[in-house]
């Protein structure tokens, strides 16, 4: 069965992948042994090559007793769930965390929130806006996309998640839009990309609005995780579809990725039957062109979006990550390295230690504030 690597281009010509084998060995993606969760204290690791745009990283807190032992907590069972990933595996991951986010619900809580805004017409077309206070806003803005498998996840998938990251970085000055999207069975491709579409539409519109935080909506970037990435990906690289028209808003500042399925395994069952909802088929010759690798790959020369000195472009992936999710995220790098101008410059490619799936966006707010810092850097360097 093709691969994305034999994906046809309207050039003829097809996505290689001479630096898959080595990027996975300069950013090993396997866990050690269970041991190595009680180490604290380890940053964040590039898989990129030395000449990738540089990105620093603000010294990590001190840690009290307290807090050093329930990390190493969190850390372990993080270890010993590995990599695979279930819809169990999730809800073990976010188990780990309950006790943390308990200890911290006053501060999530602290935080103003308008809630369930509506940006389209469809049921689940609603987002939640976190408002930093006047005296720390400064005026950028994160627009994040959950994740979910592209038929669950919700803004609020539980009580305290995600308004983990909405307080964190309303609290650090940054206005936070925290969006619901369409689920499948209720949308096919591109509608995920489509309600991205509309809610920088939304944003673009209204942030600067007091009742919104006013924000500048000259100073946006977006995050999304897992799904929540593809479908980010899906409406920024639009033009690599032929049938489809881009988005009229103006681009945001910069993208995060994190653990973004940049292309599918379509052997995998569980795979094919979601890709059947959402892209009508399962055969990967009509399904993985319309894959963000797939877009990226015939996007048009020149694109805004191909320049990460313009442009920033942020990958992130777990160390213990689904090799399905670490191969496409090598798979993405060097098809962007291919296609960026000027030629050969790259994204910036970051494995965070530690940490699976989905516990990285969890810890976020918490004593493990390894992802948090990586993003509000991120941001506060592409908005100023």
């Amino acid at each position: 069965m093709p691969s994305v690597a034999d994906l046809p281009t309207s050039a003829g010509s097809a996505i290689d992948v001479p630096l898959l084998s080595r990027l996975k060995k300069e950013a090993p993606l396997n866990a050690a042994d269970s041991d190595a969760a009680q180490e604290l204290g380890e940053g964040i690791t590039s898989a990129s090559p030395s000449s990738s745009p540089s990105f620093s990283m603000s010294a990590p807190p001190r840690l009290s007793e307290a807090l050093t032992t329930e990390l190493a907590a969190i850390r372990a069972g993080i270890y010993k769930i590995g990599t695979p990933w279930t819809g169990p595996t999730a809800d073990a991951t976010h188990e780990l965390y309950n006790a943390t986010f308990k200890r911290l619900a006053s501060t999530f809580s602290a935080t103003k929130v308008v809630r369930d805004v509506r940006y389209g017409p469809a049921e689940r077309n609603l987002l939640d806006v976190y408002l930093p206070p006047s005296s720390v806003s400064s005026g950028a803005v994160l627009v994040y996309m959950h994740g979910g498998g592209f038929f669950a996840g919700d803004k609020s998938w539980t009580e305290h998640a995600y308004s983990n990251i909405g307080s964190y970085f309303a609290s650090n000055g940054v206005v936070t839009v925290i969006a619901n999207y369409r689920l499948v069975p209720y949308v096919q491709y591109p509608g995920g990309g489509d309600d991205v579409g509309a809610v920088r539409a939304w944003v673009h519109q209204n942030i600067a609005k007091a009742e919104y935080g006013a924000a500048d909506p000259s100073k946006v970037v977006l995050c999304g995780q897992s799904s929540g990435a593809a479908h980010i990906a899906t409406n920024l690289y639009a033009a690599g579809d032929p049938s489809r028209s881009e988005s009229p808003t103006p681009l945001p500042r910069g993208v995060v990725y994190l653990s973004a399925p940049f292309f599918f395994n379509t052997s995998i069952p569980r795979r094919a039957e979601t890709l059947r909802a959402y892209f009508g088929t399962d055969v990967a010759e009509e399904v993985l062109p319309l894959s963000a690798a797939g877009l990226l790959k015939n996007m048009p020369e020149g694109h805004p979006t191909l320049n990460p000195l313009t442009f920033p472009t942020l990958l992130v992936v777990g160390q213990l990550d689904t090799k399905e999710i670490t191969d496409a995220n090598c798979l993405f790098f060097n098809t962007f390295r291919e296609r960026s101008w000027p030629a050969g410059t790259l994204p910036t490619f970051r494995v965070i230690n530690h940490h699976n799936h989905i516990s990285n966006v969890l810890s976020i707010g918490t004593a493990d504030d390894e992802q948090g810092r990586m993003l509000l850097d991120f941001i506060q360097r592409v908005t100023a």
